[in-house]
C-alpha cells in the first residue's frame, strides 16, 4: 500500500442539477495548486486525483483517490461551493493507504436506476446502517473497478449503460439519507478541519512565552 495515496467517499445533497463541470474546474486547480506548491513536483512525478461521481439530482455520491494533499486540498474547495450543502455531506469511507488510485480524472454518471430513487420511511438501527454502508462502498468501488477497465473510448458509453448493466452498484437515495441523518458519520466541515488542515501544535516554549510576550534574548 502507498501511504500517501488516500481514497475518501461523500454523499450529500446538492442545489442544482449537473455539476460536473464545476467539479472538473476544481480538480483542474487542485492540481495546478498542489503542483505549484510541492517542492519535489517533476514532470517525471506528475499526480493527479481521480473522481467518479453518481448524480442523483439532489442528491450525489462523490469517490476520490490521489495524494492525499491533493484531496484534502479538493475536499476544501467541494466544501466551499455554493451549490454543495457542506453541513448535509458526510464522509462514508476513508482510507489513508491505498494500494494504487482507482479512478482517473472525472467521471460523472447521471442516468441512475430508477429503483435507487425509490424512498421509504423506515429507521434503522446502527448495525443496519453499517451493514448498509459497507455494502454500499464496496459497490461504488466496484462500479469503480469496472469503470476503470474500460478503455479511454468505450467510458462515455459505459457512462450510459451502467445502469443497466450495473444496477446494483448504486446505493439507493433512502440509505444517502439514512447517512446524512445519522451522527456516526464525520461531516464535510469535520473532515476538512480535522484532516485536510495542518495541526496547530503548541510549542512547549511559546506556552511559556507566547507570541504577544515572546523570549526576549
Amino acid at each position: 500500500a502507498n501511504p500517501f495515496l488516500l481514497r475518501v467517499i461523500f454523499c450529500g445533497r446538492k442545489s442544482a442539477q449537473g455539476f460536473g463541470d464545476v467539479l472538473e474546474k476544481i480538480i483542474r486547480e487542485t492540481k495546478q495548486e498542489s503542483d505549484s506548491s510541492n517542492p519535489f513536483y517533476t514532470e517525471v512525478n506528475d499526480s493527479q486525483i481521480g473522481t467518479l461521481v453518481i448524480d442523483y439530482g439532489e442528491y450525489f455520491v462523490l469517490a476520490a483517490d490521489g495524494p492525499e494533499s491533493y484531496v484534502f486540498r479538493y475536499s476544501e474547495k467541494l466544501r466551499a461551493l455554493p451549490l454543495i450543502e457542506a453541513p448535509s455531506v458526510h464522509v462514508l469511507y476513508l482510507e489513508d493507504d491505498i494500494p494504487e488510485m482507482l479512478f482517473t480524472g472525472i467521471t460523472v454518471i447521471d442516468k441512475v436506476p430508477p429503483s435507487t430513487l425509490t424512498i421509504s420511511s423506515s429507521d434503522k438501527n446502527i448495525d443496519e446502517v453499517a451493514d448498509l454502508v459497507f455494502h454500499d462502498v464496496t459497490a461504488i468501488i466496484e462500479l469503480g473497478m469496472q469503470e476503470n477497465s474500460q478503455s479511454a473510448r468505450m467510458k462515455s458509453v459505459f457512462k450510459d449503460n451502467a445502469k443497466i448493466n450495473y444496477p446494483k452498484l448504486f446505493p439507493r437515495v433512502e440509505f444517502l439519507i439514512t447517512y446524512m441523518k445519522s451522527d456516526k458519520f464525520f461531516t464535510l466541515d469535520e473532515f476538512v478541519i480535522n484532516f485536510c488542515k495542518p495541526a496547530n501544535l503548541v510549542r512547549e516554549v511559546e506556552i511559556a512565552h507566547p507570541a504577544e510576550d515572546p523570549l526576549t534574548y
